[in-house]
């Protein structure tokens, strides 16, 4: 019995049918003998070879399950099964694949190997595979399909295309049930909204719920609105989770983020990115500095608002001028880039060597690049205490 074999509209030949043809020209061919034998010759080898096989053309297989629910179902031009009948090799297939009785993939390819037991479908050459649920499709060099663990793995170099992600990679899982695509090997890939490109070895995106997730390290290039090709920012951590609704990029474990303008950079252990507001925020110990003004400020948390240009910095706050080795020290500082202003709250400590100063207060505005601080008492009635060293 042929496995899977549905429908054929023609088949090839038997090999009784190819001796039969050869005989019946041997007894009508008076004085063509030598050219008869030769036509039974040739006749008698192509039955030898079709002996090992059996082979027929616009074939349609099918597989379904204990409860009757279609599991693939693969159209080719033409089909040949293998002695054993454990293998059918088909040539131009298009398949659909399904889970649970419902279409989930489309599938296409030049040719492949389906198994007798319908366990396994392998597809190869020019693969084209179309999520049915999320619209996301697949292109590479090799498909294959395992119904029992509802994987579709597409191989060789491998793009994508979403409405809302491009991508590349050596290898896409994709996964029906869960709506899950997982992306290995060179992955780059692209958001629409907001407009990212995500660079590392591994990604999980989590199509139900708009998420892209990057367990191993990531770099982020962000682009302008109105320029594709002009990087604006650019971030990178251990692990990275971009959510594509909410808008905001989570990146986890040596975080870094860096801003062309303002020419910021922010590192932490851990920072959330709102790429609609602009606004960058850290739960832990935070270093934030401006390139320009060669100014750094660390913190125990705080949060750095690129879109305004203010640093908000909270708990053992100290801020350093590279230039001139000037610091100021808080429980709190709000930092203005634009006007290099500094509002310092609580704890107010500053030092500077040349001319050498110290300062302690309760309250200190001013800029530590141009060594113009202004300590006070603020609403207390503490003193300020100058200590000038000889």
């Amino acid at each position: 019995m042929i496995p899977n074999l549905l429908s054929h509209k023609r088949a090839i030949p038997t090999p009784a049918l190819c001796l039969l043809l050869a005989a019946l020209l041997a007894s009508t061919s008076g004085c063509g003998g030598n050219r008869t034998a030769e036509k039974i010759a040739q006749d008698s080898s192509a039955a030898q070879r079709s002996q090992t096989s059996l082979i027929f053309n616009d074939v349609t297989l099918e597989q379904v399950d204990e409860q009757g629910r279609l599991v693939w179902k693969v159209e080719a031009a033409r089909a040949t099964y293998s002695q054993d009948e454990k293998i059918a090799f088909v040539e131009n297939p298009e398949g659909e694949l399904y889970q649970d009785g419902q279409l989930v993939f489309r599938v296409v390819a030049e040719r492949g190997e389906v198994q007798q037991d319908g366990q396994q479908i392998l597809l190869k050459g020019n693969i084209v595979a179309t999520d049915v649920q999320d619209g996301a499709v697949l292109r590479g060099k090799e498909l294959e399909w395992r119904p029992d663990s509802d994987e579709l793995i597409v191989r060789h170099t491998i793009t994508g295309t979403h409405p809302q992600v491009n991508a590349q990679a050596k290898e896409a899982r994709m996964y029906s049930r869960a709506r899950r695509m997982e992306l290995e090997g060179e992955v780059i890939a692209t958001t629409v909204e907001p407009k990212l490109q995500m660079r590392t070895e591994k990604l999980i995106w989590n199509m139900k719920e708009n998420k892209i997730i990057g367990p191993v390290p990531v770099e982020i290039d962000r682009f302008a609105e109105d320029r594709e090709d002009a990087v604006i920012q650019q971030a990178q951590g251990q692990t990275a989770e971009v959510d594509l609704e909410a808008k905001t990029a989570l990146l986890k474990q040596d975080a870094y983020l860096v801003s062309i303008e303002p020419p910021m950079e922010v590192r932490s252990e851990a920072v959330t990115w709102n790429l609609e507001s602009d606004l960058v925020e850290s739960p832990g110990f935070v270093n934030v500095v401006h390139t320009e003004q060669q100014v750094t400020l660390t913190g125990d948390r705080g949060r750095v608002d690129l879109a305004q240009q203010i640093a908000y910095i909270v708990g053992n706050v100290r801020g350093i001028g590279q230039r001139n080795q000037s610091q100021l020290g808080a429980d709190t500082i709000t930092w203005s880039f634009p006007t290099q202003k500094m509002e310092a709250q609580g704890n107010v400590t500053y030092q500077q060597a040349d001319p050498p100063l110290n300062l302690r207060g309760a309250k200190a505005v001013g800029s530590l690049e141009n060594q113009t601080i202004v300590v006070s008492s603020g609403n207390t009635n503490g003193p300020v205490i100058t200590e000038i060293i000889p």
